[in-house]
């Protein structure tokens, strides 16, 4: 199964605090380690209340041109 890739923003106390770009393979959606707080920013302190989806993609590339 191909890969998608997705672009996402967490949102904390009302406000963006963090863009990211995620992927989606198969039965396993890292959407889900998102959540549970095993991204990037979440080593750092962040604790999200929304993650909102922007779009998919089946390219990386374009994927992290549009988080950028």
């Amino acid at each position: 199964m191909a890969k998608i890739h997705y672009v996402y923003l967490a949102v904390a106390g009302g406000r963006v605090e963090y863009v990211g770009v995620g992927r989606r393979s198969g039965r396993y959606d890292h959407v889900d380690t998102h959540i549970r707080g095993h991204f990037s920013a979440a080593k750092r302190g962040l604790r999200a209340n929304v993650f909102i989806i922007l779009a998919y993609t089946r390219s990386r590339r374009l994927a992290e041109m549009w988080e950028a």
